[in-house]
Order: C-alpha cells, then sequence, then structure tokens
C-alpha cells in the first residue's frame, strides 16, 4: 500500500507542477524525463468549430519545466519501482497507463482526505478533482513569472484566451 501510495503522490505532485492534462501526465514514461524538465504528450489536438471536431495545429509534446527537486523525486520513485524507460510510470502493470476515470477517482479520494476542496458551477463545495491542478497550475506558474505566454506553453494552448481562463489572479 505504501509503495502505491508514493506512486500516486508523485502523480499529484506532477499534475500541480506541469500543469498537464491528467492523461497527459498519466502517459508519461521514464525516457521523456531528465534535464530539468519533461516532454508530455499534448493529448488534446483537436477543437470544436462549428460543432464539429477539427485538428489543430498544435505539437503533439509539449516541453514542460519542472523543478530539479521534484524531477530528482520523480528519477529516484523511476529506479526504486524499476520502471523502464518504455514503460508508463502510471500504469496498470507498466503497459497501460492509468485511465481518466482511475485518475478522478484517485484525486478526488485524495483531495478529500486533504480537505482540497473547490466550489463547482452550481456553487457547492466539492473535492478538488484533477482539472482543478491545471488551473492551479496556471495561477502558480503566472505568479512566479509574470509571463502568460510561458504558460500558454507549459499548458499547450493554441490561444493565449484560454489560458488567461486558467488563471486566477487576486486584484
Amino acid at each position: 500500500r505504501e509503495a502505491k501510495n508514493d506512486v500516486q503522490k508523485m502523480y499529484v505532485i506532477l499534475l500541480w507542477y506541469t500543469g498537464g492534462r491528467s492523461t497527459e501526465v498519466a502517459s508519461l514514461r521514464p525516457r521523456n524525463v531528465g534535464n530539468g524538465f519533461v516532454v508530455l504528450p499534448n493529448l488534446k489536438q483537436t477543437k470544436t468549430y462549428k460543432g464539429k471536431e477539427v485538428k489543430t495545429k498544435r505539437s503533439k509534446t509539449k516541453t514542460v519545466y519542472v523543478k530539479q527537486e521534484i524531477l530528482l523525486l520523480l528519477e529516484n520513485l523511476i529506479k526504486q519501482h524499476d520502471i523502464h524507460s518504455d514503460e508508463y510510470i502510471f500504469s496498470y502493470g507498466g503497459s497501460i497507463p492509468w485511465s481518466k476515470y482511475h485518475i478522478h477517482h484517485m484525486v478526488t479520494m485524495a483531495a478529500r482526505r486533504a480537505g482540497v476542496m473547490k466550489v463547482n458551477r452550481y456553487g457547492n463545495i466539492v473535492p478538488a478533482w484533477p482539472h482543478t491542478f491545471r488551473h492551479g497550475a496556471a495561477t502558480y506558474q503566472y505568479e512566479n513569472t509574470q509571463d502568460i505566454v510561458f504558460v500558454q506553453e507549459q499548458l499547450g494552448h493554441a490561444q493565449l484566451e484560454t489560458t488567461r481562463e486558467y488563471i486566477s489572479i487576486d486584484a
């Protein structure tokens, strides 16, 4: 149980520090970690335009800069669990990354236990869920860099306006 918990904790840490979508972080492999960054797949390759899904020109991957101490923790986890370079770090046995349903359940239960709550669109207070961390990461990155274009690149947004919607700054 403890071994599983350290993997789950690392997942949540990366969700926060990378601002990646839940399935992007779950798709991380050891070969995509190092030199001050992680390379995440940019899984949102389409957008809705006039009611139809259309492909975007966004990159298939995005390089996300992460604090050195977080990378060291991740590298230690990879070594400790003997995860091979082509295996998924957050997976069912290495070959299949965690599903978005597994991630949602895991994160909301951890948030509930930790008392990390958010207000949903109906005004109810509920446990934070994975996408909440993406918004929090955007705000955290902006507060630390004051560079909205950097945050846009980190999140993999095609439009700067989308990034602005993610950032909450107390005025």
